[in-house]
């Protein structure tokens, strides 16, 4: 999905997987959604510079927390 397309959404989700999500990451942070980060081991260049609560909402890495995270943003636009 283009990044256009994804960026009309209020909620993206930065999950694990594969490959790095470096390219990804700044354009949700440029965007006027809201970035849901799963907790991970893996460490980003930039992940110094990134506050949980502030730059984005952090969910557990087992996503135990995701519905209850929405809920929350939700409820505190």
């Amino acid at each position: 999905v283009p990044v256009e397309e994804q960026t009309k959404h209020r909620y993206l989700l930065s999950l694990d997987g594969d490959t790095a999500d470096w390219m990804r990451l700044p354009l949700i942070l440029a965007s006027k959604s809201v970035l849901i980060r799963q907790d991970s081991t893996k460490v980003e260049w930039f992940d110094y510079a990134l506050k949980p609560n502030i730059h984005y909402y952090p969910v557990r890495s087992d996503l135990s927390d995701l519905i209850q995270a929405i809920a929350y943003l939700e409820d505190h636009q």
